[in-house]
């Protein structure tokens, strides 16, 4: 699987919409699109969502930032920012995971 960095993220919305970027195949953007459907409904049933739903923010702990990045204490620095960037790739624009995305990127990924 590949991930593109932020700003090749930035140049692949630009090209697209200048119709530039040639569509990928129907199969693969099939492939990617039941990824992201996988991935929202597995996020979605994290501790972290469910407090992040309830208002409860505070309350968010890292055993549920690692259950929710698919990560564990030991994981590097490398390994925690490829995981959390994959999931900005794929809700960044979700109205209800992007700013939790975002949040837990500041508070555990050193990020934002």
């Amino acid at each position: 699987m590949w991930m593109l960095t932020p700003a090749g993220l930035t140049r692949a919305i630009d090209l697209a919409e200048k119709d530039l970027a040639p569509a990928p195949p129907v199969e693969e953007r099939e492939s990617v699109g039941s990824a992201r459907q996988s991935e929202r409904v597995r996020v979605t049933s994290t501790g972290a969502f469910q407090k992040w739903h309830a208002g409860r923010q505070e309350e968010i702990d890292r055993l549920d930032f690692f259950e929710f990045a698919r990560v564990d204490e030991y994981a590097d620095a490398g390994r925690v920012a490829q995981k959390l960037q994959r999931l900005r790739n794929y809700f960044s624009a979700d109205p209800a995971l992007g700013d939790l995305v975002d949040f837990m990127s500041r508070r555990f990924g050193g990020g934002g």
